[in-house]
C-alpha cells in the first residue's frame, strides 16, 4: 500500500479542458501510479488533463486551485476550499 500524497495547485485552461502539472519532485512521482490512463510523465512533471465535462462538474476556471490525492490508489481531484 502506498503512502497518501495530497497536494494543491492551479489548473490551466487549454481549450475546453484543464491541465494540471505536478512536478515529480513535489508529489508528481507519488501520484503518477494513481493517474495512469489520465496523466503522462514528461519534462519532470506529471501532466493530468481534466476533460471539459469534469471541469464543469468541479466548477473549474483558469487558475483555479485544486486538491489532488492518491487515497485508495485512485487519483482523486476536487476544487480546493479556502
Amino acid at each position: 500500500m502506498s503512502e497518501l500524497t495530497s497536494i494543491e495547485g492551479p489548473v490551466d485552461q487549454v481549450g475546453n479542458s484543464f491541465v494540471l502539472e505536478i512536478p515529480l519532485d513535489v508529489g508528481g512521482a507519488a501520484l503518477a501510479p494513481a493517474a495512469r490512463g489520465i496523466g503522462v510523465v514528461e519534462d519532470g512533471c506529471l501532466r493530468v488533463t481534466i476533460p471539459a465535462w469534469l471541469g464543469m462538474q468541479l466548477q473549474l476556471t483558469d487558475g483555479a486551485i485544486v486538491q489532488v490525492d492518491n487515497r485508495d490508489g485512485k487519483f482523486n481531484i476536487r476544487l480546493a476550499t479556502a
